[in-house]
This record gives structure tokens, C-alpha cells and sequence, in this order.
């Protein structure tokens, strides 16, 4: 798993390609639906597209490490951008590709791809930092005595449930509807969920361990 010292570089390396060329991804269709592809454009020179598509691939290979590494970097490049929204349901315009023959149809474009992939790599850091930091403080609490049931923090709660039940932060976040930022608060004790939010996380941990699971409420600080 890449850690934040990766994507922080990827931000940087991302950043350093020429601004005075406006590469952009282009979603192109064939006319019948059946294939469909990414194809980079706009640099003035090659070398460029080519720089750009080894960046997109190494991050790619870090979100998703089964499907193509380019569509995978451009495909989350576009949900941070078009949240909820499907490339189909972008202007639709005929047209060519390098000359073959036959009508391809773009489904959704990429302006200024590269400064988009700056940004979705620094995003990628913040949630790793805080990933990061998640981690040392399991650590530290490692080391300490376990406490009792009783006397664990919501937090602790929450994440050995969550580990429990095999979650990411992520998919965690979607059951709950809402930002990947809000848990790793409760994860981290930095913010204590309300008691709707507890209600629902008992929900998705009872339907997932197939077994009525109570969140504590402790009177202790958080941590």
C-alpha cells in the first residue's frame, strides 16, 4: 500500500510537466457501445503524453492493482471531478481517432489533466496521513494494558468492528453516507459520532457479524 510520501511525490511529479501544454483525456466509444478507452491528447510533444501516462499508471496500480493502470488513474480523475455522475451522461459529438476508419463518439473529456491529477494525488496523501496517523495511535494503544469491554472508547469500538467485519474507511463511509474524512474523526477519537451515527453503525456491524452488536457509550475522554 503506498503511503503518503508516495502520493505527495506523485503531486509534485504531476506538477512539474509542462503547464503551457494542456494535455487532456478524452472517453471514446465505439459507435455500436460495445468498446470503449481513454486516449490522451493535447501535448505538443509525445514525450509529454507518454511522461504523463507512466505518472497516471503508477498511481493507478496503487488504487486498483486488477484492471488497467491508466483507466484506473483517469477513471478516479473523473469521479473527483463529475462525483455520481456517469461519463455517458456528458456531451455526446462524433468523432474520429487518429484517422481510422469508423465514427467514435466522446463520452466525456479531461481538460488540463494533468493539474486534475495533482489534485486527486494530494487527496489521496491527505487520506493517507490520515490512515497514518490512525495507525500510530492503534499502536500506541497496542502497547498499552487492554482495557475491559467496559471501559473501550467508542473509537476503539468502531475500528475493531470495522476490522471485524473486513471494511475499509471507504466502504464504511458509503454504508454511512458520509465523508471518509467523518470516520477516520471517529476512528482517531477526534470527533465522537452522534447518536444516529452510532445507531447505524451498530446496524451495519449487526447485519455483518449476523449477530446484535451494542456500541458502548463510555464517559471517558475521547482519545
Amino acid at each position: 500500500m503506498a503511503d503518503s510520501n508516495f502520493w505527495r511525490d506523485l503531486a509534485e511529479r504531476f506538477r512539474s510537466l509542462p503547464a503551457s501544454l494542456p494535455i487532456r483525456a478524452d472517453w471514446l466509444i465505439d459507435a455500436d457501445g460495445a468498446t470503449w478507452s481513454w486516449m490522451i491528447s493535447g501535448a505538443l510533444k509525445r514525450d509529454t503524453e507518454i511522461q504523463f501516462a507512466a505518472l497516471a499508471r503508477r498511481g493507478g496500480v496503487e488504487i486498483d492493482p486488477n484492471r488497467d493502470s491508466l483507466a484506473v488513474w483517469l477513471d478516479a480523475v473523473w469521479q473527483q471531478e463529475n462525483p455520481g455522475r456517469s461519463r455517458l451522461n456528458g456531451p455526446i459529438a462524433a468523432q474520429s481517432r487518429g484517422g481510422e476508419v469508423g465514427t467514435r463518439l466522446n463520452g466525456g473529456t479531461l481538460e488540463r489533466v494533468c493539474g486534475l491529477s495533482a489534485t486527486l494525488a494530494s487527496v489521496r496523501e491527505n487520506l493517507t496521513l490520515d490512515e497514518e496517523r490512525i495507525a500510530r495511535i492503534k499502536n500506541e494503544q497496542n502497547k498499552a494494558p487492554r482495557p475491559s469491554n467496559q471501559e473501550e472508547s467508542i473509537s476503539i469500538q468502531i475500528d475493531r468492528l470495522r476490522e471485524e467485519c473486513n471494511l475499509t474507511v471507504e466502504e464504511l463511509a458509503e454504508e454511512l453516507q458520509i465523508e471518509p474524512r467523518s470516520v477516520y474523526r471517529h476512528l482517531s477519537g477526534k470527533s465522537i459520532p452522534r447518536k444516529k451515527q452510532i445507531r447505524r453503525y451498530q446496524e451495519i456491524f449487526s447485519e455483518r457479524t449476523g449477530r446484535v452488536v451494542s456500541i458502548l457509550q463510555t464517559s471517558g475522554k475521547r482519545q
